[in-house]
């Protein structure tokens, strides 16, 4: 097991290549883990508020990180150092995407913003707002040609997922998850499927392109 986190922990990504474990969670904290044998390398004091998703750059370089304290912070995964800022929403950030190129970043936060933002040179190039509730998480195709994103309100209120055209910034399609909000979202690697996991213990399958549920 590791041990360092003193509070609930949130957001679990391994670099491309398997060489280090990032963790974080409701201290605050961001720590890196040797991928072979759980050696703690790096902790960080990321935020002052809970950290809510992680998401580890397509080079294994960055990772961001995504707080209720409303930013989005990039981080250098070798030594820690803060690479960038991006200080926009207007509520607590709950979900993070990098896309597979790594040039651009997607977050969502409560409330239904979703950002995407260019990475090089930093430019947030479309904000947008759903009104299916907050939106919990995000998830490129393995093209990034398309992202999906899974929202939802309260308990026992319909969820929503959404996939949106990466270039254009724009819905293509919307489905409705009657029993609760989406709490997990999954492209398979050869692109085909696509998965969601709600509040209420479900998991759906569609496939994508025709979008029927399996």
């Amino acid at each position: 097991s590791l041990a360092g986190h003193t509070l609930n922990v949130t957001s679990l990504q391994y670099d491309p290549d398997g060489r280090f474990l990032v963790s974080s969670g409701w201290d605050g904290m961001v720590r890196v883990w040797r991928g072979t044998n759980g050696e703690e390398q790096l902790t960080v004091r990321a935020h002052i508020k809970e950290i809510a998703a992680l998401a580890v750059s397509p080079d294994g370089n960055t990772v961001a990180s995504a707080s209720w304290d409303r930013t989005v912070r990039l981080w250098n995964t070798a030594n820690g150092a803060l690479k960038d800022t991006l200080p926009t929403h207007s509520n607590e950030v709950w979900a993070l995407a990098y896309s597979p190129d790594g040039q651009q970043i997607v977050s969502g936060c409560r409330g239904g913003e979703i950002q995407f933002w260019a990475l090089e040179p930093k430019q947030l190039v479309a904000r947008t707002k759903r009104n299916g509730g907050d939106v919990r998480c995000l998830c490129f195709s393995p093209d990034g040609q398309r992202l999906v994103s899974g929202s939802g309100r309260n308990v026992g209120e319909p969820g929503e997922i959404v996939v949106w055209n990466a270039r254009t910034k724009t819905p293509e399609r919307t489905m409705e998850i009657p029993r609760g909000r989406v709490q997990a979202v999954g492209w398979s690697p050869d692109g085909r499927r696509v998965a969601a996991g709600g509040q209420d213990g479900t998991i759906l399958v569609w496939a994508a392109g025709t979008w029927e549920q399996q």
